[in-house]
């Protein structure tokens, strides 16, 4: 039984991305979040836990702590893009390289070796993980990221024409550098656009986000022989 936090995107007095018709990002991720949360009870047999139930604003390090604290196997956080061209469109999802080389071009972590990045896990209230253990959870969380973005292009792609597969990217997100499971943050789709805005508006598209990032969670988690061992390796480390 996978327990799966489900991270929605800013809150409170954060607003996220405003489209040009009013929609708040805030509110589209919340829903989404929740969504995609009762797919994953009902049709995984998760324990989900939200970062923010409602809208509130967490501070980000608080909710890698939650995910640590609830020792959780896999740590899910839905946003919506942005951009000043309102031709902008597509879905991209992001995940953590704790081994970039300084200064890569695929990266947006620089500068920042693993022993800084296990500080930070240390800092966030977890064990520190060993070189072996961050490359375990960086190519868990590479191989999470390419399952959902493949299912939300995939998805999402069908009778919508225009929408880009922005891809898989790397980004140095404090939600993922400071969690100790594998993780990623999806952007579904581009409040700024207006095309992806009225879309966005209608139940029954995101429904069909959150079925996206259910089956691409999904999808990895049968394919996973090893998807519990961060949460474990806490677990044992704090028994010890």
């Amino acid at each position: 039984k996978l327990r799966i936090v489900v991270d929605a995107g800013h809150g409170g007095w954060d607003l996220g991305t405003v489209g040009r018709r009013g929609l708040l990002e805030k509110d589209l991720v919340l829903e989404i979040a929740q969504r995609l949360g009762k797919l994953l009870e009902n049709r995984l047999g998760s324990e989900v836990i939200y970062t923010r139930p409602d809208d509130n604003y967490i501070p980000l390090d608080d909710r890698a702590q939650i995910a640590n604290q609830a020792q959780a196997d896999l740590f899910i956080s839905v946003h919506a893009n942005y951009s000043d061209l309102p031709s902008a469109r597509g879905v991209e999802t992001y995940y953590t390289n704790f081994f970039s080389a300084p200064g890569s071009k695929e990266a947006t972590l620089q500068n920042v070796d693993t022993s800084s990045m296990a500080g930070n896990l240390k800092n966030s209230g977890t064990p520190t993980l060993s070189a072996s253990e961050l490359h375990e959870r960086t190519d868990q969380s590479r191989r999470l990221a390419a399952s959902v973005q493949r299912s939300l292009y995939g998805t999402l792609s069908v009778q919508n024409p225009g929408l880009r597969d922005r891809g898989v990217k790397e980004a140095g997100f404090v939600v993922l550098t400071e969690s100790a499971m594998p993780g990623i943050l999806a952007e579904v789709s581009f409040v700024s656009s207006p095309t992806d805005e009225q879309k966005l508006q209608s139940d029954g598209y995101r429904e069909k986000i959150a079925e996206a990032l259910y089956k691409g969670i999904a999808r990895y988690a049968t394919s996973s022989r090893g998807v519990k061992m961060a949460a474990k390796q806490v677990a044992s480390r704090a028994s010890q």
